[in-house]
Protein backbone atom coordinates (compact mmCIF):
# COMPACT_ATOMS: atom_id res chain seq x y z
CA UNK A 1 0.00 0.00 0.00
CA UNK A 2 1.33 3.62 -1.11
CA UNK A 3 1.22 5.73 2.35
CA UNK A 4 -0.70 8.85 0.72
CA UNK A 5 -2.62 9.95 -2.30
CA UNK A 6 0.77 11.66 -3.49
CA UNK A 7 2.37 8.05 -3.63
CA UNK A 8 -0.17 6.41 -4.92
CA UNK A 9 -0.69 8.98 -7.94
CA UNK A 10 3.26 9.07 -8.20
CA UNK A 11 3.04 5.24 -8.47
CA UNK A 12 -0.19 5.40 -11.17
CA UNK A 13 2.04 8.25 -13.07
CA UNK A 14 4.76 6.20 -14.28
CA UNK A 15 3.45 3.12 -14.53
CA UNK A 16 0.61 4.58 -16.81
CA UNK A 17 3.20 6.86 -18.96
CA UNK A 18 5.54 3.65 -19.14
CA UNK A 19 2.92 0.96 -20.18
CA UNK A 20 1.59 3.51 -22.54
CA UNK A 21 3.82 6.04 -23.46
CA UNK A 22 4.84 4.78 -26.75
CA UNK A 23 1.19 4.77 -28.15
CA UNK A 24 0.39 8.75 -26.73
CA UNK A 25 3.62 9.48 -28.42
CA UNK A 26 2.55 8.56 -31.68
CA UNK A 27 -0.79 9.75 -30.70
CA UNK A 28 0.95 13.37 -29.92
CA UNK A 29 2.96 13.41 -33.30
CA UNK A 30 0.63 12.21 -35.87
CA UNK A 31 -2.31 13.96 -34.34
CA UNK A 32 -0.15 17.73 -34.19
CA UNK A 33 0.55 17.20 -37.95
CA UNK A 34 -3.13 17.22 -38.34
CA UNK A 35 -3.40 21.33 -37.17
CA UNK A 36 -2.28 21.73 -40.63
CA UNK A 37 -3.10 18.62 -42.37
CA UNK A 38 -4.84 20.92 -45.19
CA UNK A 39 -1.57 22.91 -45.30
CA UNK A 40 0.79 19.68 -45.53
CA UNK A 41 -1.95 18.11 -48.77
CA UNK A 42 -0.97 21.37 -50.66
CA UNK A 43 2.64 21.02 -49.84
CA UNK A 44 2.46 17.17 -51.09
CA UNK A 45 0.75 18.30 -54.65
CA UNK A 46 3.37 21.04 -55.74
CA UNK A 47 2.29 21.16 -59.21
CA UNK A 48 -0.15 23.32 -58.29
CA UNK A 49 0.02 26.72 -57.93
CA UNK A 50 -1.74 26.94 -54.36
CA UNK A 51 -0.66 30.71 -53.54
CA UNK A 52 -2.68 32.36 -56.05
CA UNK A 53 -4.99 34.18 -55.59
CA UNK A 54 -8.65 34.05 -56.47
CA UNK A 55 -11.46 35.96 -55.21
CA UNK A 56 -14.75 34.55 -53.76
CA UNK A 57 -16.95 35.75 -56.55
CA UNK A 58 -14.47 34.08 -59.29
CA UNK A 59 -14.21 30.64 -57.04
CA UNK A 60 -18.52 30.47 -56.45
CA UNK A 61 -18.99 31.15 -60.43
CA UNK A 62 -16.97 28.22 -60.79
CA UNK A 63 -18.60 26.25 -58.73
CA UNK A 64 -22.36 26.75 -59.97
CA UNK A 65 -21.20 26.78 -63.42
CA UNK A 66 -19.67 22.99 -63.13
CA UNK A 67 -22.68 22.46 -61.03
CA UNK A 68 -25.45 23.01 -63.51
CA UNK A 69 -23.33 21.69 -66.43
CA UNK A 70 -22.83 18.30 -63.91
CA UNK A 71 -25.08 17.57 -61.46
CA UNK A 72 -28.49 19.12 -61.68
CA UNK A 73 -29.85 16.04 -61.17
CA UNK A 74 -28.25 15.60 -57.60
CA UNK A 75 -30.51 16.37 -54.69
CA UNK A 76 -27.99 19.12 -53.30
CA UNK A 77 -24.79 20.53 -53.82
CA UNK A 78 -21.70 21.26 -51.30
CA UNK A 79 -19.37 24.00 -52.29
CA UNK A 80 -16.38 24.82 -50.92
CA UNK A 81 -14.77 27.57 -52.35
CA UNK A 82 -11.70 27.45 -50.83
CA UNK A 83 -10.41 23.68 -50.43
CA UNK A 84 -7.69 23.63 -48.48
CA UNK A 85 -6.71 26.67 -46.14
CA UNK A 86 -4.96 29.74 -47.86
CA UNK A 87 -4.91 27.71 -51.11
CA UNK A 88 -5.99 28.37 -54.52
CA UNK A 89 -8.50 25.16 -55.10
CA UNK A 90 -12.03 24.79 -54.93
CA UNK A 91 -14.41 21.40 -54.20
CA UNK A 92 -18.20 20.36 -54.92
CA UNK A 93 -19.46 17.40 -53.68
CA UNK A 94 -22.44 15.49 -54.87
CA UNK A 95 -24.62 12.64 -55.65
CA UNK A 96 -26.60 11.24 -58.96
CA UNK A 97 -27.78 8.26 -59.33
CA UNK A 98 -26.01 5.07 -60.64
CA UNK A 99 -26.95 4.25 -64.48
CA UNK A 100 -26.88 0.32 -63.91
CA UNK A 101 -28.85 1.31 -60.54
CA UNK A 102 -30.84 4.02 -60.32
CA UNK A 103 -31.61 3.39 -56.36
CA UNK A 104 -27.96 3.76 -55.55
CA UNK A 105 -26.34 7.02 -55.46
CA UNK A 106 -22.26 7.33 -56.60
CA UNK A 107 -20.47 9.97 -55.19
CA UNK A 108 -18.66 12.92 -56.76
CA UNK A 109 -15.64 15.23 -54.51
CA UNK A 110 -14.56 17.41 -57.38
CA UNK A 111 -11.06 19.46 -56.32
CA UNK A 112 -11.07 22.09 -59.16
CA UNK A 113 -9.09 24.52 -59.89
CA UNK A 114 -11.06 27.77 -59.97
CA UNK A 115 -9.32 29.92 -62.91
CA UNK A 116 -9.74 27.04 -65.58
CA UNK A 117 -12.85 24.96 -63.84
CA UNK A 118 -10.88 21.50 -64.55
CA UNK A 119 -10.62 19.04 -62.13
CA UNK A 120 -7.17 18.83 -60.45
CA UNK A 121 -7.02 14.67 -61.24
CA UNK A 122 -4.96 13.57 -63.76
CA UNK A 123 -2.52 17.23 -63.16
CA UNK A 124 -1.62 17.19 -59.70
CA UNK A 125 0.65 13.63 -58.00
CA UNK A 126 -1.35 11.49 -55.80
CA UNK A 127 -0.42 11.57 -52.63
CA UNK A 128 -1.17 9.88 -48.86
CA UNK A 129 -1.00 13.81 -47.84
CA UNK A 130 -1.29 15.49 -44.65
CA UNK A 131 -4.92 14.03 -44.02
CA UNK A 132 -3.12 10.80 -43.59
CA UNK A 133 -1.38 11.35 -41.10
CA UNK A 134 -4.00 12.81 -39.14
CA UNK A 135 -6.06 9.76 -39.15
CA UNK A 136 -3.22 7.97 -37.83
CA UNK A 137 -3.07 9.57 -34.50
CA UNK A 138 -6.59 7.22 -34.15
CA UNK A 139 -6.68 4.53 -36.90
CA UNK A 140 -3.33 3.98 -35.93
CA UNK A 141 -2.87 2.37 -39.99
CA UNK A 142 -2.66 -1.20 -40.31
CA UNK A 143 -4.51 -1.87 -37.76
CA UNK A 144 -8.67 -3.21 -37.69
CA UNK A 145 -10.38 0.62 -37.63
CA UNK A 146 -12.66 -0.96 -34.57
CA UNK A 147 -9.67 -2.39 -32.76
CA UNK A 148 -7.71 0.91 -33.30
CA UNK A 149 -10.97 2.78 -31.75
CA UNK A 150 -10.67 0.43 -28.51
CA UNK A 151 -7.08 0.93 -27.91
CA UNK A 152 -6.87 4.87 -28.67
CA UNK A 153 -10.17 4.93 -25.82
CA UNK A 154 -8.48 2.87 -23.25
CA UNK A 155 -5.25 5.06 -23.98
CA UNK A 156 -6.70 8.38 -23.69
CA UNK A 157 -8.33 7.22 -20.32
CA UNK A 158 -5.05 6.75 -18.86
CA UNK A 159 -3.42 9.82 -20.32
CA UNK A 160 -5.98 11.67 -18.77
CA UNK A 161 -5.32 9.93 -15.23
CA UNK A 162 -1.62 10.98 -15.99
CA UNK A 163 -2.18 14.29 -16.70
CA UNK A 164 -4.14 14.70 -13.54
CA UNK A 165 -2.00 12.46 -11.24
CA UNK A 166 0.65 14.36 -12.61
CA UNK A 167 -0.93 17.72 -11.23
CA UNK A 168 -1.15 16.05 -7.91
CA UNK A 169 2.33 14.86 -7.83
CA UNK A 170 3.80 18.50 -8.98
CA UNK A 171 1.98 20.75 -6.42
CA UNK A 172 4.66 23.10 -6.18
CA UNK A 173 4.27 23.50 -9.71
CA UNK A 174 5.64 26.62 -10.70
CA UNK A 175 8.82 25.78 -8.22
CA UNK A 176 9.06 22.75 -10.96
CA UNK A 177 8.41 25.14 -13.69
CA UNK A 178 11.95 26.79 -12.75
CA UNK A 179 13.92 24.37 -11.68
CA UNK A 180 16.62 23.14 -13.50
CA UNK A 181 19.70 20.42 -12.09
CA UNK A 182 22.52 19.01 -13.33
CA UNK A 183 22.09 16.59 -16.12
CA UNK A 184 25.08 14.20 -15.39
CA UNK A 185 22.87 12.98 -12.47
CA UNK A 186 19.87 12.77 -15.18
CA UNK A 187 17.31 15.11 -13.37
CA UNK A 188 17.94 17.57 -16.20
CA UNK A 189 15.40 14.76 -18.24
CA UNK A 190 12.71 15.28 -15.39
CA UNK A 191 13.33 19.16 -15.45
CA UNK A 192 12.41 19.24 -19.07
CA UNK A 193 9.47 16.63 -18.46
CA UNK A 194 8.23 18.93 -15.56
CA UNK A 195 8.54 22.17 -18.02
CA UNK A 196 6.82 20.93 -21.30
CA UNK A 197 4.35 19.59 -19.02
CA UNK A 198 2.90 22.86 -16.93
CA UNK A 199 3.61 25.18 -20.58
CA UNK A 200 1.41 23.15 -22.15
CA UNK A 201 -0.73 21.64 -18.87
CA UNK A 202 -4.48 23.30 -20.51
CA UNK A 203 -3.48 21.86 -23.54
CA UNK A 204 -3.15 18.62 -22.30
CA UNK A 205 -6.28 18.47 -20.43
CA UNK A 206 -8.17 19.62 -23.02
CA UNK A 207 -6.91 17.18 -25.46
CA UNK A 208 -7.73 14.07 -23.21
CA UNK A 209 -11.05 15.37 -21.79
CA UNK A 210 -12.28 16.03 -25.24
CA UNK A 211 -10.87 12.79 -26.51
CA UNK A 212 -12.75 10.88 -23.75
CA UNK A 213 -16.17 12.64 -24.81
CA UNK A 214 -15.81 11.26 -28.59
CA UNK A 215 -15.61 7.65 -26.90
CA UNK A 216 -17.93 8.36 -24.29
CA UNK A 217 -20.98 6.24 -26.38
CA UNK A 218 -18.51 3.02 -27.03
CA UNK A 219 -17.47 2.44 -23.48
CA UNK A 220 -20.64 3.62 -21.62
CA UNK A 221 -22.98 2.67 -24.38
CA UNK A 222 -26.08 3.20 -21.67
CA UNK A 223 -25.47 6.68 -21.72
CA UNK A 224 -26.04 6.97 -25.21
CA UNK A 225 -28.11 3.54 -26.63
CA UNK A 226 -30.04 2.69 -23.41
CA UNK A 227 -33.36 5.21 -24.27
CA UNK A 228 -33.79 3.56 -27.56
CA UNK A 229 -33.41 0.10 -26.70
CA UNK A 230 -29.70 -0.52 -27.80
CA UNK A 231 -30.53 0.42 -31.34
CA UNK A 232 -27.49 2.14 -32.82
CA UNK A 233 -29.83 2.86 -35.99
CA UNK A 234 -32.30 5.08 -33.63
CA UNK A 235 -29.97 6.54 -31.32
CA UNK A 236 -27.72 7.95 -34.76
CA UNK A 237 -31.44 9.27 -36.33
CA UNK A 238 -32.11 10.74 -33.00
CA UNK A 239 -28.62 12.00 -32.56
CA UNK A 240 -28.99 13.48 -36.35
CA UNK A 241 -32.57 15.01 -35.59
CA UNK A 242 -30.93 17.52 -33.22
CA UNK A 243 -28.32 19.05 -35.71
CA UNK A 244 -29.47 22.33 -37.97
CA UNK A 245 -30.93 21.45 -41.19
CA UNK A 246 -32.62 23.19 -43.23
CA UNK A 247 -35.84 21.22 -44.77
CA UNK A 248 -37.14 22.48 -47.95
CA UNK A 249 -38.99 20.46 -50.58
CA UNK A 250 -38.78 20.26 -53.77
CA UNK A 251 -41.35 21.22 -56.23
CA UNK A 252 -40.94 19.56 -59.11
CA UNK A 253 -41.34 22.22 -61.65
CA UNK A 254 -37.83 23.68 -63.27
CA UNK A 255 -36.25 26.86 -63.38
CA UNK A 256 -32.75 28.83 -63.43
CA UNK A 257 -31.21 29.59 -60.40
CA UNK A 258 -30.20 33.47 -60.38
CA UNK A 259 -26.71 34.22 -61.95
CA UNK A 260 -23.76 33.58 -59.90
CA UNK A 261 -22.64 37.02 -59.34
CA UNK A 262 -26.01 38.36 -58.64
CA UNK A 263 -26.55 35.44 -55.56
CA UNK A 264 -23.20 36.27 -54.24
CA UNK A 265 -23.99 39.72 -54.47
CA UNK A 266 -27.01 38.88 -52.11
CA UNK A 267 -25.16 36.72 -49.27
CA UNK A 268 -22.31 39.15 -49.37
CA UNK A 269 -25.38 41.69 -47.89
CA UNK A 270 -25.64 39.58 -44.90
CA UNK A 271 -22.37 37.56 -44.50
CA UNK A 272 -18.61 39.02 -44.48
CA UNK A 273 -17.01 37.18 -47.52
CA UNK A 274 -14.03 36.36 -44.81
CA UNK A 275 -16.68 34.01 -42.78
CA UNK A 276 -17.82 31.74 -45.90
CA UNK A 277 -16.58 28.49 -45.50
CA UNK A 278 -19.03 26.59 -46.88
CA UNK A 279 -21.84 26.61 -49.34
CA UNK A 280 -25.33 24.07 -49.51
CA UNK A 281 -27.44 24.49 -52.56
CA UNK A 282 -30.60 22.19 -52.06
CA UNK A 283 -32.57 20.96 -54.68
CA UNK A 284 -30.57 23.20 -57.98
CA UNK A 285 -32.53 23.70 -60.87
CA UNK A 286 -35.83 23.57 -59.26
CA UNK A 287 -38.49 26.47 -58.25
CA UNK A 288 -37.74 25.89 -54.17
CA UNK A 289 -33.98 25.76 -54.51
CA UNK A 290 -32.39 27.44 -51.64
CA UNK A 291 -28.86 27.94 -50.84
CA UNK A 292 -27.68 27.50 -46.95
CA UNK A 293 -24.08 29.67 -46.17
CA UNK A 294 -22.25 28.45 -43.40
CA UNK A 295 -19.69 30.50 -41.57
CA UNK A 296 -17.11 29.52 -39.51
CA UNK A 297 -15.65 32.67 -37.55
CA UNK A 298 -15.75 31.00 -33.97
CA UNK A 299 -15.65 28.26 -31.57
CA UNK A 300 -18.68 26.82 -32.66
CA UNK A 301 -16.82 25.79 -36.08
CA UNK A 302 -18.44 24.10 -39.15
CA UNK A 303 -20.70 21.84 -37.48
CA UNK A 304 -22.88 24.19 -35.91
CA UNK A 305 -22.31 27.57 -36.90
CA UNK A 306 -25.40 29.06 -37.92
CA UNK A 307 -26.71 28.98 -41.37
CA UNK A 308 -28.10 31.85 -43.84
CA UNK A 309 -30.37 30.91 -46.25
CA UNK A 310 -31.43 32.41 -49.28
CA UNK A 311 -33.68 31.56 -51.91
CA UNK A 312 -30.93 30.27 -55.07
CA UNK A 313 -33.98 31.35 -57.82
CA UNK A 314 -34.46 35.17 -56.64
CA UNK A 315 -31.57 35.62 -54.21
CA UNK A 316 -33.99 36.62 -51.50
CA UNK A 317 -32.86 36.02 -47.73
CA UNK A 318 -35.32 33.87 -45.69
CA UNK A 319 -33.60 33.67 -42.79
CA UNK A 320 -31.17 32.81 -39.97
CA UNK A 321 -30.84 28.92 -38.21
CA UNK A 322 -29.46 28.89 -34.95
CA UNK A 323 -26.11 27.28 -33.54
CA UNK A 324 -27.72 24.14 -32.12
CA UNK A 325 -30.73 22.90 -30.89
CA UNK A 326 -29.96 22.11 -27.06
CA UNK A 327 -26.90 22.11 -25.04
CA UNK A 328 -25.78 19.02 -25.66
CA UNK A 329 -25.46 19.41 -29.09
CA UNK A 330 -23.65 22.67 -28.69
CA UNK A 331 -21.29 21.43 -25.85
CA UNK A 332 -20.53 18.29 -28.33
CA UNK A 333 -19.49 20.56 -30.95
CA UNK A 334 -17.38 22.91 -29.15
CA UNK A 335 -15.32 20.60 -27.44
CA UNK A 336 -14.99 18.62 -30.93
CA UNK A 337 -13.77 21.88 -32.71
CA UNK A 338 -11.40 22.19 -29.49
CA UNK A 339 -9.77 19.19 -29.68
CA UNK A 340 -9.59 19.67 -33.86
CA UNK A 341 -8.98 23.26 -33.77
CA UNK A 342 -11.14 23.99 -36.77
CA UNK A 343 -12.14 27.13 -35.62
CA UNK A 344 -8.52 28.63 -35.31
CA UNK A 345 -7.08 31.43 -37.27
CA UNK A 346 -3.46 30.71 -38.60
CA UNK A 347 -1.69 32.61 -35.54
CA UNK A 348 -3.63 30.48 -33.01
CA UNK A 349 -3.12 27.28 -35.16
CA UNK A 350 0.64 27.97 -34.73
CA UNK A 351 -0.35 27.34 -31.32
CA UNK A 352 -2.03 24.42 -31.79
CA UNK A 353 1.11 22.99 -32.71
CA UNK A 354 3.27 24.36 -30.59
CA UNK A 355 1.74 22.56 -27.47
CA UNK A 356 1.61 19.33 -29.86
CA UNK A 357 5.14 19.80 -29.65
CA UNK A 358 5.55 20.43 -26.60
CA UNK A 359 3.09 17.51 -24.89
CA UNK A 360 5.32 14.71 -27.33
CA UNK A 361 8.21 16.10 -25.86
CA UNK A 362 6.43 15.79 -22.86
CA UNK A 363 6.23 12.29 -23.05
CA UNK A 364 9.59 11.57 -24.87
CA UNK A 365 11.48 13.18 -21.70
CA UNK A 366 9.44 11.26 -19.05
CA UNK A 367 10.19 7.79 -20.85
CA UNK A 368 13.60 8.77 -21.64
CA UNK A 369 14.22 9.85 -17.36
CA UNK A 370 12.63 6.65 -16.50
CA UNK A 371 15.47 4.87 -17.64
CA UNK A 372 17.94 7.28 -16.72
CA UNK A 373 17.06 7.23 -13.21
CA UNK A 374 17.83 3.99 -12.97
CA UNK A 375 21.13 3.74 -14.68
CA UNK A 376 22.48 6.34 -11.82
CA UNK A 377 21.21 4.02 -8.90
CA UNK A 378 23.04 1.42 -10.51
CA UNK A 379 26.33 3.17 -10.59
CA UNK A 380 28.81 4.44 -13.77
CA UNK A 381 30.23 0.71 -13.50
CA UNK A 382 27.14 -1.37 -13.27
CA UNK A 383 26.02 -3.44 -16.53
CA UNK A 384 22.38 -2.42 -17.75
CA UNK A 385 19.53 -4.74 -17.09
CA UNK A 386 18.36 -6.22 -20.32
CA UNK A 387 14.97 -5.02 -19.54
CA UNK A 388 16.39 -1.72 -19.06
CA UNK A 389 18.26 -1.53 -22.08
CA UNK A 390 15.01 -3.13 -24.26
CA UNK A 391 13.18 0.01 -23.00
CA UNK A 392 15.94 2.28 -23.86
CA UNK A 393 15.96 0.90 -27.24
CA UNK A 394 12.08 1.00 -27.69
CA UNK A 395 12.34 4.98 -26.44
CA UNK A 396 15.36 5.33 -29.10
CA UNK A 397 13.15 3.80 -31.98
CA UNK A 398 9.93 5.27 -30.95
CA UNK A 399 10.95 8.87 -30.31
CA UNK A 400 13.78 9.48 -32.89
CA UNK A 401 12.99 6.84 -34.98
CA UNK A 402 9.26 8.34 -35.78
CA UNK A 403 10.28 11.56 -36.71
CA UNK A 404 12.88 9.90 -39.19
CA UNK A 405 9.90 8.00 -40.76
CA UNK A 406 7.53 11.12 -40.69
CA UNK A 407 10.82 12.86 -42.80
CA UNK A 408 10.84 9.37 -45.14
CA UNK A 409 7.38 10.25 -46.03
CA UNK A 410 8.06 13.87 -47.39
CA UNK A 411 10.85 12.88 -49.15
CA UNK A 412 8.82 10.00 -50.64
CA UNK A 413 6.22 12.20 -52.22
CA UNK A 414 8.95 14.21 -53.82
CA UNK A 415 11.44 10.80 -55.24
CA UNK A 416 8.54 8.50 -55.82
CA UNK A 417 7.86 8.19 -59.82
CA UNK A 418 4.49 10.54 -60.51
CA UNK A 419 2.89 7.79 -62.59
CA UNK A 420 3.63 4.81 -59.94
CA UNK A 421 0.59 2.53 -59.19
CA UNK A 422 -0.52 3.04 -55.06
CA UNK A 423 1.92 5.77 -54.74
CA UNK A 424 0.17 7.81 -52.05
CA UNK A 425 0.03 3.47 -50.50
CA UNK A 426 3.67 3.59 -51.09
CA UNK A 427 4.61 7.12 -49.11
CA UNK A 428 2.88 5.44 -46.15
CA UNK A 429 4.99 2.23 -46.79
CA UNK A 430 8.23 4.47 -47.06
CA UNK A 431 7.30 6.14 -43.27
CA UNK A 432 6.64 2.74 -41.56
CA UNK A 433 9.90 0.90 -43.04
CA UNK A 434 12.13 3.69 -42.42
CA UNK A 435 10.58 3.61 -38.47
CA UNK A 436 10.97 -0.14 -39.07
CA UNK A 437 14.26 -0.72 -39.37
CA UNK A 438 15.29 2.57 -36.85
CA UNK A 439 13.77 -0.10 -34.43
CA UNK A 440 15.96 -2.53 -35.55
CA UNK A 441 19.11 -0.65 -35.79
CA UNK A 442 18.26 0.54 -31.68
CA UNK A 443 18.19 -3.10 -30.50
CA UNK A 444 21.35 -4.24 -32.64
CA UNK A 445 23.59 -0.83 -31.52
CA UNK A 446 24.17 -0.04 -27.87
CA UNK A 447 22.00 2.27 -26.35
CA UNK A 448 24.91 5.26 -27.04
CA UNK A 449 25.73 4.70 -30.35
CA UNK A 450 21.91 4.31 -31.24
CA UNK A 451 20.61 7.64 -29.85
CA UNK A 452 23.88 9.30 -31.63
CA UNK A 453 23.29 7.53 -35.05
CA UNK A 454 19.56 7.67 -35.42
CA UNK A 455 19.55 11.44 -34.20
CA UNK A 456 22.12 12.21 -37.22
CA UNK A 457 20.17 10.24 -39.44
CA UNK A 458 16.88 12.23 -38.59
CA UNK A 459 18.88 15.28 -39.00
CA UNK A 460 20.33 14.26 -42.28
CA UNK A 461 16.82 13.40 -43.55
CA UNK A 462 15.37 16.88 -42.73
CA UNK A 463 18.02 18.68 -44.15
CA UNK A 464 17.82 16.73 -47.27
CA UNK A 465 14.22 17.47 -47.72
CA UNK A 466 14.43 21.58 -48.94
CA UNK A 467 17.65 20.24 -51.46
CA UNK A 468 15.13 17.33 -52.80
CA UNK A 469 12.61 20.02 -53.39
CA UNK A 470 15.62 22.19 -55.34
CA UNK A 471 16.17 19.32 -57.55
CA UNK A 472 12.87 17.98 -58.05
CA UNK A 473 10.47 20.42 -58.37
CA UNK A 474 10.35 24.77 -59.25
CA UNK A 475 9.07 25.86 -55.43
CA UNK A 476 12.10 25.24 -53.79
CA UNK A 477 13.35 27.18 -51.19
CA UNK A 478 14.07 30.83 -52.05
CA UNK A 479 11.75 30.85 -55.21
CA UNK A 480 8.65 30.25 -52.44
CA UNK A 481 9.96 33.20 -50.29
CA UNK A 482 10.01 35.12 -53.28
CA UNK A 483 6.67 34.48 -54.80
CA UNK A 484 5.37 34.91 -51.26
CA UNK A 485 4.20 30.77 -51.30
CA UNK A 486 4.78 30.53 -47.21
CA UNK A 487 3.03 26.91 -47.43
CA UNK A 488 6.15 25.84 -49.64
CA UNK A 489 8.80 27.63 -47.62
CA UNK A 490 7.25 27.14 -43.34
CA UNK A 491 7.44 23.66 -44.63
CA UNK A 492 11.13 23.96 -45.72
CA UNK A 493 12.20 26.14 -43.22
CA UNK A 494 10.76 24.13 -40.40
CA UNK A 495 12.39 21.03 -41.97
CA UNK A 496 15.72 22.66 -41.34
CA UNK A 497 14.66 23.59 -37.71
CA UNK A 498 14.20 20.16 -36.93
CA UNK A 499 17.76 18.82 -38.54
CA UNK A 500 19.10 21.58 -36.21
CA UNK A 501 17.48 20.42 -33.21
CA UNK A 502 18.38 16.37 -33.82
CA UNK A 503 22.06 17.87 -35.08
CA UNK A 504 22.21 19.49 -31.77
CA UNK A 505 20.88 16.44 -29.76
CA UNK A 506 23.19 14.00 -31.34
CA UNK A 507 26.03 16.27 -31.07
CA UNK A 508 25.24 16.28 -27.24
CA UNK A 509 24.71 13.15 -27.23
CA UNK A 510 28.31 12.32 -29.05
CA UNK A 511 29.51 13.87 -25.46
CA UNK A 512 30.27 11.71 -23.03
CA UNK A 513 28.28 11.69 -19.74
CA UNK A 514 29.10 10.60 -16.52
CA UNK A 515 26.35 9.47 -14.62
CA UNK A 516 27.26 9.32 -11.42
CA UNK A 517 25.54 8.42 -8.17
CA UNK A 518 23.58 11.35 -6.21
CA UNK A 519 24.78 12.14 -2.71
CA UNK A 520 22.72 10.13 -0.57
CA UNK A 521 21.28 11.84 2.64
CA UNK A 522 21.00 9.29 6.03
CA UNK A 523 17.14 10.20 5.82
CA UNK A 524 15.83 11.40 2.62
CA UNK A 525 12.26 13.55 2.87
CA UNK A 526 9.14 12.80 2.03
CA UNK A 527 8.74 15.90 -0.40
CA UNK A 528 12.44 14.92 -2.11
CA UNK A 529 11.06 11.31 -2.93
CA UNK A 530 7.52 12.35 -4.39
CA UNK A 531 9.68 15.00 -6.07
CA UNK A 532 12.26 12.78 -7.92
CA UNK A 533 9.47 10.15 -8.68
Amino acid sequence: MKSGIRDTMTWFHTWIGLVLCWVMYFMFVTGTTGYFDEEIDQYMMPEIAHHEQVSLESRFETLMNYGNQNALGAEQWFLTPEAFRGGMLSRIFYRLPQEEDPESLQNFNITMNPKTGESIEGTARETAGGQTLYRMHWRLHYINPDLAYYLIGVVTLFMFIGVVSGIVIHRKIFTDFFTFRNKSNGKGWLDAHNLMSVSSLPFQLMIAYSGLLFMVTTFLPVIGYASYGFDVGKTIDAAQSLRISYKVEASGRAADMLAPNDLMTSILEKVDRDDIKRINVKHPGDENAVIIVRPMESIYGARSAEGYVFSAVTGEYIETLPHALNAAMQINTVMLDLHEGLFAKTDLRWLYFVAGILGSGMIASGSIYYVRKRRVKLGPNAEMPRNLRNIESGNIAVTVGLMAGIAAFFIANRLLPVEMDNRADWEVHCMFIVWGLCFVHAFIRTNSQAWKEQCYFTSLLYLALPFINGMTIDQHLFNAINEGNWIFASTDLLSILFSLIFGAIAFQMGKKVTLSRPKMRTAPTRSAMVRDH
